[in-house]
């Protein structure tokens, strides 16, 4: 599919998935599980996150500095489509579809990510149903808006 425009490709791509909206209110179990699989990783400027045609192996939440989201185009320029948000949730819809990245993640501050290796973060979900649910009402949603916005553009 060609895009016209990047501000098309955005909203394609989707809304941002908040680990705040993703993780409140959980079962205290569930907070505890979750925190026994979290890691850490500084990231220097420039540095890359995800690489598109990459599959995930670890789920990212940006805690603080700038990172954008870049794709190619046909021209191989790199062309921005938009920042990360704080708290924002990189890779688990990837990760879930079993698809590789659409995009670059690329660091324009030295930041701070928590991150999830991805298998462990199934076995979460697997056993945590309340987690499950809210992430399909998310992932759910977000397809919708996507949707929407496709016909949006198209008609």
């Amino acid at each position: 599919m060609i895009f016209r425009n990047k501000q098309f490709y955005g909203r394609f791509i989707g809304q941002p998935i908040s680990a705040q909206k993703l993780f409140c209110d959980l079962p205290a179990a569930t907070k505890k599980r979750l925190n026994s699989i979290c890691r850490q990783k500084n990231a220097l400027e420039g540095e890359i996150i995800t690489e598109d045609n990459e599959f995930s192996n670890k789920i990212f939440v940006l805690q603080s500095g700038q990172a954008e989201m870049r794709f190619k185009n046909n021209l191989n320029k790199k062309n921005t489509v938009r920042l990360v948000e704080n708290n924002e949730i990189i890779g688990l819809t990837q990760f879930i579809s079993d698809s590789p990245n659409q995009i670059n993640i690329v660091t324009l501050t030295p930041c701070l990510w928590d991150f999830f290796p991805a298998q462990d973060f199934l076995q979460l979900l697997n056993a945590d149903c309340q987690l499950c649910f809210r992430l399909s009402q998310i992932i759910s949603s977000d397809i919708q808006k996507s949707y929407l916005s496709f016909l949006d553009e198209k008609y």
